[in-house]
């Protein structure tokens, strides 16, 4: 992992992106020494969004199972829900 300040950032923005692809190195960007940004590669921006989408699956999951609700039963709600409107 790689600490960065703006300033710095900004002379040699192209290595940071470099590296964080090619290496899969993480630039944690910080302002007066705060950290305000982190600059990660497109495949791992993509596999953090996947793992949030399961999260939220299993979450809503888990309240559909703690109420007894069926996924039959959302589905056909969902669909005369959607014949109405249309």
């Amino acid at each position: 992992m790689t600490t960065i300040n703006i300033a710095e950032g900004k002379l040699d923005f192209s290595r940071l992106i470099r590296e964080s692809v090619e290496k899969e190195d993480e630039v944690i960007v910080t302002r007066r020494g705060t950290p305000v940004a982190v600059l990660i590669s497109y495949d791992a921006y993509k596999r953090l969004k996947r793992e949030e989408g399961y999260r939220r699956i299993m979450r809503a999951r888990n309240r559909f199972t703690a109420g007894n609700i069926k996924a039959e039963d959302v589905y056909a709600e969902s669909k005369e829900q959607l014949k109405t409107k249309l």
